[in-house]
């Protein structure tokens, strides 16, 4: 989110709080895209306030049932209009790899080796890609194989 914010100029500013900078991961990532936007702070600031934010999915809109199939397990999934892809697969899988659910970070992104797909996602993807946590089929005879 913080390079995402760099590249597009929005004011921005972090502060990466950690027991020590032992417990701190991707700190030196972090402070390296704008050091003077990040304040590292330590023990000495344990009892100031605490701001986090939770992500959620968006709900699914106007979505269409389609299916999808893996390439390496050959596994196929049914996807209905109102799921996402990237549920479907965390029931038959709940080590699928994922973050945010919000279309931007690009943890669940896929090779699609057939069919067209309808992008929802805030991340730059290829024809040939998709964010299975927010992207859906452009078709309902349409039928995906992901890689």
């Amino acid at each position: 989110m913080i390079r995402l914010a760099q590249q597009r100029e929005i004011d921005w500013r972090a502060i990466y709080a950690g027991r020590s900078r032992e417990y701190m991961p991707f700190l030196d990532e972090v402070v390296s895209v704008a050091p003077d936007r990040v304040t590292v702070a330590r023990n000495e600031h344990a009892n100031a306030p605490l701001h986090y934010e939770r992500f959620s999915p968006p709900p699914v809109v106007d979505g269409i049932p389609f299916e999808l199939q893996l390439a390496r397990s050959k596994l196929l999934f049914s996807v209905p209009a109102n799921r996402s892809a990237l549920d479907v697969m965390l029931d038959q899988d709940p080590t699928t790899a994922y973050s945010c659910q919000q279309g931007y970070c690009g943890t669940c992104k896929v090779k699609v080796l057939a069919g067209q797909v309808d992008h929802r996602g805030r991340a730059v993807m290829g024809d040939d890609e998709m964010l299975v946590c927010v992207s859906r089929a452009k078709a309902t005879d349409w039928s995906s194989t992901l890689d």
